[in-house]
């Protein structure tokens, strides 16, 4: 059964010394553990997006759990892409592994966003002055699937070395942006006429603070596919982006 904790055994196992030996297979390697931490971070957006909307504490823990994996994880690929980093790699290899520090440094933050949406919702079932009106949850389910597809889609264009994924990522970051904006305009005008939202001025901005917490794994995967473009800033041909899936 698939499972964060499945998935670092399976980590452990692959992340090898011995397979150093031969670069090419250890950065091989390096990559596809890398996109096996993105699903683990994909996963645990959704239980800590569902942790807020139903309110459920089993989900927090399991997010708070998955978060620990993911702390584990990117601690692993860190050691072992220094050891890679260390070998004797052409210039193309420096920049795949170069990729893949910022690429597990924004995974671990998703991570940490999922961590915060998890704290948030055990506010909410411990009902410290917060709760949500039906109109706030619809907008948080809203722009909580907005930013799944984001991360869903950066993860799956470093899998499949898939360009399409990649500007799909940026068109879903750019409208969770745009989201953002609406929602905190209908926050305020929330306050002023729904009873049930008036709490919020005692815990400021409750519900924006869920808004913000969703938009940042977007951002975060955004810049995830812009390092699959660019890794280097002096790259502006989009036909030599392809040697980043390499």
């Amino acid at each position: 059964e698939w499972s964060a904790n499945s998935v670092e055994t399976e980590m452990i196992r692959h992340l090898d010394d011995r397979i150093l030996e031969t670069p090419s297979f250890a950065i091989e390697t390096a990559c596809n553990e890398v996109v096996n931490m993105g699903k683990v971070a994909v996963a645990n957006l959704k239980i800590a997006t569902a942790a807020l909307v139903d309110a459920d504490d089993n989900f927090c823990e399991q997010v708070f759990e998955n978060e620990e994996t993911i702390d584990r994880m990117e601690k692993m690929l860190t050691e072992y892409l220094l050891k890679i980093n260390n070998l004797s790699l052409n210039d193309e290899q420096h920049l795949l592994v170069k990729n893949m520090y910022y690429t597990i440094g924004d995974l671990e933050r998703v991570g940490d966003h999922c961590e915060n949406l998890a704290e948030l919702a055990k506010k909410r079932i411990e009902n410290v002055n917060i709760d949500f009106s039906d109109l706030a949850l619809k907008e948080l389910r809203t722009i909580a699937d907005a930013t799944l597809k984001s991360v869903e889609a950066s993860v799956e264009a470093r899998q499949a070395h898939d360009m399409q994924k990649v500007r799909q990522t940026a068109r879903w970051e750019e409208e969770v942006d745009n989201m953002e904006e609406e929602m905190r305009e209908s926050h305020m005008n929330r306050l002023e006429i729904h009873p049930a939202d008036k709490m919020f001025r005692r815990i400021p901005d409750r519900d924006l603070t869920a808004v913000r917490t969703l938009e940042g794994p977007a951002d975060k995967e955004r810049r995830n596919g812009a390092d699959f473009q660019c890794n280097d800033n002096r790259k502006e041909n989009p036909d030599e982006y392809s040697l980043y899936f390499r």
